[in-house]
């Protein structure tokens, strides 16, 4: 990744913990869809994109 990739990518926004704590999580997984996953593996910056995503509403969701 290039050093305006990355540069870029740290400056986005992020997702504080009570945005998934919502009671709505098929809205939730709705909102992933296009997203940037980003972590570091051994000190490299990876990113990719959600491009699909499940929800269960347990309990009444059998699956």
């Amino acid at each position: 990744m290039t050093l305006d990739a990355t540069k870029a990518i740290e400056q986005l926004p992020r997702l504080e913990q009570a945005y998934f704590l919502r009671d709505d999580v098929l809205g939730i997984a709705g909102d992933l869809i296009g997203k940037l996953l980003v972590t570091k593996v051994d000190g490299e910056l990876c990113a990719g994109r959600i491009v699909e995503t499940e929800a269960y509403k347990a309990p009444e969701d059998k699956a």
